[in-house]
């Protein structure tokens, strides 16, 4: 047979389907191929012909691809086979609200349903899925052609427009009817093959997955007590340029974190975790070994850079990890929000075309960087919430150097990876404190200098006495504009001043003054 010609990318359609409508359009036609009995090949070609055909700019072929093979492997045998001539072959008049109802009676059949974080929810072998829209869609869809009526003489009529009203009634339907599912409050643990490993009291045990485990991803291996030797014998090759205490020191941080982003306790310690160190040093190889914990849905790469941006907070919306390889270099200035994202706060984000969610963050972030970016807040509430983790090993030339080492670990011991991050876990609910090296405090504290221009003046000109605000913030400017600091107002500097810490104001004569709480290694001309 001769393949049809596709359609030039840049050909203008009467017709066309444009952008935010594409998925929508090509989900819909899946639906229908479906429901004509199509078998997946032939649903895939003719997405792929439909795409090129109608869609402008078309999307790219793997994504209209995975829209079909999603929609014939999600309802394989389509979800509204029935016999002609029974009774749930008709519908009574065939009104929109009763189409949602009857959608809403396929979607409960066998399976628990529920409405939470702007979402609705459907339980399939233990596992909490989403029912997005593209879902709703395929389905409602195969309602089209069915009889209305007694004599069954007139029949559906559908499209991508009308099922959107029909979803619509469902989503109503849905939403009061059915149990709303928290989340957030879930049991602490990880769905596995052979059950439910639940991490409480610092005590780990397996019990048989339910529906009230709320999970939302499985890990494809099993729970066994195999052991963590290669596991522990890849980190230490990690650390071992330092001393044994500085070299366990880092690994049980590393293993702390992990273990808590697993099984969804990160927000609760509210710490955000920063691998650095120059390349060569393993942080790639310990983020794929990390990575294979978490499937694709149960993780993101989003930096903390980016979090303020429209629609992108959403992509943090159900992940239990937000693996970053490389840091941008450019400031981190959301500072209320990298505190509510860390701490696991409830938060409202936007999402392209939809209703915004509200959502509480599960995940633990991991940020690895070969320099360390500038950060816009000064504050403590910003800095307590950092552990960094220096990997200084440089494994260039090293005899001991293995490509690929990360990778293998998690495909041949995924087991023992599982076990490794569950012992962590334990840990820090006997601890719920990370364990934290003598460097990893040091990287940290000469990491928040460089980034606060006022609090390394402090550092650097520190000053015996009560000196008047005016006189410092002089000195300051001084200080600052032959280094290429920006210029901030007075007000500001003051603000900057007592949120180093080091600083204490009070009042003499009327006027402001501030004094060092610590330190004498200097005197500033003007001082009291």
């Amino acid at each position: 047979t001769r393949t049809p010609e596709r359609r030039s990318a840049s050909q203008p359609v009467a017709d066309a389907v444009i952008e935010g409508g594409r998925n929508s359009y090509l989900t819909s036609r899946a639906g229908v191929m479906l429901k004509a009995g199509m078998s997946e090949a032939a649903i895939v070609a003719g997405i792929l012909e439909e795409n090129a055909a109608r869609c402008r700019p078309p999307l790219d072929e793997k994504e209209a691809q995975k829209i079909a093979q999603g929609v014939a492997r999600r309802y394989p045998a389509g979800p509204l086979a029935y016999t002609p001539g029974t009774t749930k072959t008709r519908f009574e008049i065939g009104s929109h609200a009763e189409m949602g109802e009857r959608l809403v009676s396929i979607l409960t059949t066998g399976a628990d349903t529920a409405h939470g974080e702007g979402n609705f929810w459907r339980c399939r072998d233990g596992i909490w899925e989403v029912m997005d829209d593209d879902d709703l869609t395929s389905i409602t869809l195969q309602f089209d052609g069915m009889p209305v009526g007694p004599s069954g003489k007139k029949h559906i009529a559908l499209n991508a427009g009308t099922a959107a009203s029909v979803i619509k009634y469902a989503r109503s339907i849905l939403r009061t009817a059915h149990a709303t599912i928290d989340f957030a409050n879930a049991p602490r643990g990880v769905a596995v093959r052979n059950g439910f490993v639940r991490v409480q009291d610092g005590t780990i045990t397996i019990e048989p997955l339910s529906p009230e485990h709320r999970a939302r991803h499985r890990l494809d291996c099993d729970y066994t007590l195999e052991g963590t030797g290669e596991v522990d014998a890849f980190i230490a090759e990690l650390f071992s340029d330092v001393t044994e205490s500085e070299a366990i020191a880092r690994a049980t941080t590393i293993q702390e974190f992990v273990g808590a982003c697993l099984v969804g306790d990160a927000p609760k310690y509210q710490r955000a975790l920063v691998l650095y160190g120059g390349g060569g040093n393993g942080k790639s190889e310990l983020l794929n070994a990390v990575r294979a914990l978490f499937p694709k849905h149960a993780r993101a790469s989003l930096s903390p850079q980016d979090w303020g941006k429209p629609f992108r907070l959403s992509l943090l919306h159900g992940a239990r990890v937000n693996l970053v390889n490389e840091m941008p270099s450019r400031d981190i200035l959301e500072g209320d929000i990298f505190k509510a994202v860390i701490t696991g706060d409830e938060v409202i984000a936007e999402r392209k075309f939809k209703d915004p969610i509200h959502f509480v963050p599960e995940a633990g972030h991991i940020f690895a960087g070969n320099t360390l970016p500038g950060v816009g807040d000064a504050t403590d509430g910003f800095w307590r919430r950092i552990v960094v983790v220096p990997l200084s090993r440089e494994f260039e030339g090293s005899a001991t150097r293995r490509i690929g080492a990360g990778t293998e670990l998690a495909e041949n011991h995924l087991g023992a990876l599982l076990l490794w991050a569950l012992n962590g876990a334990a840990a820090m609910q006997r601890s719920e404190a990370y364990t934290v090296g003598d460097s990893s405090k040091e990287i940290a504290a000469e990491w928040r200098d460089e980034s606060d221009p006022v609090r390394a003046w402090i550092q650097e000109c520190r000053w015996v006495g009560a000196v008047p605000a005016m006189t410092l913030y002089e000195q300051y400017k001084a200080w600052s504009v032959p280094r290429g600091f920006g210029l901030m107002s007075v007000h500001t500097f003051g603000r900057r001043l007592l949120a180093s810490r080091l600083v204490a104001k009070k009042k003499s004569m009327g006027i402001r003054v501030y004094e060092c709480v610590s330190g004498r290694l200097g005197r500033i001309e003007g001082a009291f």
